[in-house]
């Protein structure tokens, strides 16, 4: 995630509330902006940044939200909470990529770090109190859909989306990253005596203090599937407290997932942030009913989305839709992300049409798909020389070319399972972008087929 993501800043930016001027800036100067409060959009990712600080008990409370920059849509949404010494703004990179996957994300500061203001009291009521407060903002929202809101938190931030996954009954999924869960336990165990003398300065370490942070005797209150992931090496927050976690759950029936990454410490990485974002994406966006709206209401539009609704109604596409919300627009070139976009072309054309639909739903599989990297690499060896952009028929590079030899091979199983091999050839084949992709795949159907075999990829 962290190369994705250089990849796409520095970029453009264009003030909506500030009084920042347009410019190019990297990831570090988008977040001193937010040292002060403003709005800004990320145009090439469709990303909008706001401030959204709010006042609790007369103090005031630094959060970030980001957001899809259409909000047409009522959005899945998920509060970020930062660890020890970490801030919203830390969040941002985050919340950045979650928002070009159509979620709404709300990065929030504990009390006595960034701007928030306070004292820290280790995840005390004062700073469990707050960050209610900042979810039941967060529910208001007109584009939030509050049926589908989740929370993930990092190191204290775990152990803070953990006490509010059991004391909140409408939180929808929870992912812990190397958090503490029996606070006793990592008081007793810890031997980094800085961690030990915040604990006890923030806390006293009453038996009331320490019951209050122990959120692993209150998981019979749990109602939220739950991710626990944890670096197999960290010496802050000792691994034994995931497993611990893990145990408790399995006795009361309670449903989760744990992955513990292999020699990483407490830093986990964005690498394996990959975990958190198939994690709701599944919880949040995988359950949703499909909704499917026109960008301006134009003619064309309104034909199109009759003519997606028909095939929606004439075939099970079930199995292929891994993003619940559609815009049809016209005058743009289909997208999948941030909110998959399809445009008006093939409207008179059902067989290109639903090619076009799948083709942008198997981006979102791919892209939460695990084990793309493997396949990737092999695609690389095998088709060493790739042609570049769409009048060659490649993709707009050659990272997208090999990613397009991925999607196309899915969309061509879809449309032959669908409408059998000769008819989706064909279809396939009067495509206008990624010729060369579709004459590759075609001419080389049995490697295709064995290579994702291998990895047991597939839809």
């Amino acid at each position: 995630m962290g190369r994705a993501l250089l990849c796409l800043l520095p970029i453009l930016i264009f003030p909506t509330s500030s009084n920042v001027s347009a410019q190019y800036l990297s990831l570090p100067e988008i977040q001193k902006v937010f040292e002060r409060d403003t709005t800004i959009t990320l145009q090439r990712s469709q990303v909008t940044i706001s401030s959204y600080n709010y006042h609790h008990d007369g103090a005031l409370v630094e959060s970030i939200m980001i957001t899809p920059m259409h909000r047409v849509f009522r959005f899945p949404a998920v509060m970020l909470i930062p660890g020890y010494g970490k801030t919203a703004r830390d969040y941002i990179p985050v919340g950045i990529e979650m928002a070009k996957d159509g979620f709404v994300c709300l990065a929030v500061s504990q009390p006595g770090f960034g701007r928030s203001e306070g004292t820290p009291d280790w995840v005390g009521p004062r700073t469990i109190a707050a960050l209610s407060h900042g979810y039941e903002l967060l529910m208001r929202e007109p584009f939030v859909d509050t049926t589908n809101i989740g929370v993930y938190g990092y190191s204290r931030g775990a152990l803070a989306a953990s006490l509010l996954a059991v004391k909140l009954g409408n939180i929808k999924a929870a992912a812990f990253c190397a958090g503490i869960y029996d606070f006793r336990r990592a008081y007793d165990e810890t031997r980094i005596e800085g961690i030990r003398r915040n604990m006890e300065t923030e806390t006293g370490m009453t038996p009331e203090a320490i019951d209050a942070r122990t959120s692993i005797a209150m998981m019979d209150e749990l109602s939220c599937p739950v991710l626990i992931l944890h670096g197999e090496d960290d010496e802050n927050a000792p691994v034994g407290q995931a497993y611990a976690l893990e145990r408790r759950l399995r006795d009361l029936g309670k449903e989760y997932e744990i992955t513990i990454v292999p020699d990483v410490g407490h830093n986990i990485g964005r690498q394996n942030l990959h975990y958190v974002y198939s994690f709701f994406r599944r919880k949040l966006i995988g359950t949703s009913k499909l909704i499917v709206r026109t960008e301006n209401g134009t003619a064309a539009e309104k034909e199109t989305t009759a003519q997606l609704d028909s095939l929606l109604e004439a075939f099970d596409l079930s199995k292929w839709i891994f993003t619940n919300k559609v815009i049809v627009k016209e005058g743009i070139r289909s997208r999948s992300h941030p909110v998959l976009t399809v445009a008006t072309q093939h409207r008179d054309d059902p067989l290109l049409l639903t090619a076009t639909f799948l083709h942008e739903q198997i981006h979102w599989f791919v892209k939460s798909r695990i084990g793309g990297r493997n396949i990737m690499q092999e695609l690389m060896k095998k088709f060493s020389d790739v042609p570049v952009g769409l009048s060659e028929g490649g993709g707009h590079n050659r990272f997208s070319t090999y990613l397009h030899l991925n999607v196309c091979y899915h969309e061509y199983k879809a449309m032959e399972e669908l409408f059998g091999e000769d008819t989706a050839k064909e279809a396939l084949l009067r495509r206008d972008v990624y010729t060369w992709v579709y004459r590759t795949i075609f001419e080389n159907k049995a490697y295709f087929e064995q290579l994702f075999e291998k990895y047991n990829y597939g839809i």
